[in-house]
């Protein structure tokens, strides 16, 4: 079932999954090679690396180099899911779209699970008020981009079908879905 047509009331879905398809896998692109150039640098031994960008844990240079190039090949997956992404779309082809709607809703379910454990472990009250109304607007973001992507999905399925009816598919216009073709 297609939840909506259009992302931010304005943007077409196809649009929408083509922009963050060129985006996400550019930056994810980019941050593996940064971390890349991180990772293959001149390795110091006998010290530990900066406690204060781990939360005071005690990590040392082997962990922080097995971390970063784990982090490297999960950027690396991201960036392939992301490809694929902009191919289904481009494509018609809806199961290439299927394994962003998973990581998608990952994401989406993690934030649930993380953040409010976040503000528990927050400890000064300063901007409790404000990291509680950024957390519940990330939330609101997370699902609403999980939703769009799943509606993606379904109208690039509902295409295909619809491509696959018609002898000659590269003639054919594809006009706006009635919600009642999908019952």
């Amino acid at each position: 079932m297609i939840i909506f047509d259009r992302f931010l009331c304005c943007i077409k879905l196809k649009t929408f999954g083509k922009f963050f398809g060129w985006i996400g896998a550019v930056f994810s692109i980019m941050t593996a090679y940064a971390l890349f150039l991180v990772a293959s640098g001149r390795k110091t031994t006998g010290q530990n690396v900066s406690d204060h960008m781990f939360y005071g844990k005690d990590l040392s240079i082997e962990d922080f180099y097995y971390y970063t190039w784990l982090l490297i090949g999960l950027l690396l997956i991201i960036a392939i899911l992301h490809i694929m992404l902009i191919c289904g779309i481009k494509f018609l082809k809806s199961i290439l779209i299927l394994p962003y709607v998973v990581l998608s809703i990952i994401l989406t379910a993690s934030a649930i699970c993380i953040l409010p454990s976040k503000i528990h472990e927050r400890k000064d009250n300063t901007y409790y008020a404000y990291f509680i109304v950024a957390s519940i607007f990330t939330l609101i973001v997370s699902v609403y981009f999980s939703l769009c992507v799943y509606s993606l999905h379904q109208l690039v399925k509902y295409e295909e079908k619809r491509k696959k009816m018609y002898r000659n598919p590269d003639t054919i216009y594809i006009a706006p879905l009635s919600m009642k073709d999908y019952y």
